[in-house]
């Protein structure tokens, strides 16, 4: 099961709205100012900690996908900021 509804589906037609750039920049830029060894926490280990791929980390932080309530709770105590849709 996949913990992020894709946005590159369509829906009776209609494609599904995006998520915008709000959220998605919220999340990157969050993930960037974590410092993991030394380093800017990188999305594999923003996977690692939160149990959510990689690849859907990605597609958050490029709008492709908008995490479910509890991806999204996860996120944010990680990041240790408030993520709202």
């Amino acid at each position: 099961t996949t913990c992020a509804r894709k946005l590159d589906c369509v829906t009776d037609g209609q494609p599904i709205k995006t998520s915008g750039l709000t959220l998605a920049t919220k999340i990157q830029q969050a993930r960037m100012k974590i410092m993991c060894d030394g380093k800017v926490m990188t999305q594999a280990k923003l996977a690692e900690l939160s149990g959510i791929n990689v690849k859907i980390i990605n597609d958050y932080e490029k709008g492709k996908a908008i995490p479910k309530g509890s991806e999204l709770q996860k996120l944010s105590k990680i990041l240790k900021v408030c993520l709202s849709k």
